[in-house]
């Protein structure tokens, strides 16, 4: 499956998946996403949970470009990531 490299906070946020961090040179790194960011869609996905999150990455592939959604300080914000290979 797609790689992006997050480290999810795996207590309940409801609306969303918020990020304890993400792994260094990841796609999630190279996108500007960081601890504390909220992700809350992936392409035309919604993500209010850590599963919708893990589905939503395996609709696709390493090299898929996605449009991610997230909160950060209360604001929505949109990212283009480049999506990798786990360990790759």
């Amino acid at each position: 499956g797609a790689y992006l490299g997050t480290v999810p906070d795996m207590s309940e946020n409801p609306g969303g998946v918020r990020l304890t961090g993400v792994r260094a040179g990841s796609p999630a790194e190279l996108a500007g996403l960081r601890g504390n960011d909220i992700i809350i869609q992936i392409g035309d996905l919604p993500v209010p949970d850590l599963q919708a999150m893990t589905n939503a990455l395996r609709q696709h592939r390493a090299g898929d470009m996605v449009e991610i959604r997230f909160l950060r300080d209360g604001s929505e914000q949109r990212i283009s990531v480049t999506l990798g290979t786990r360990g790759g």
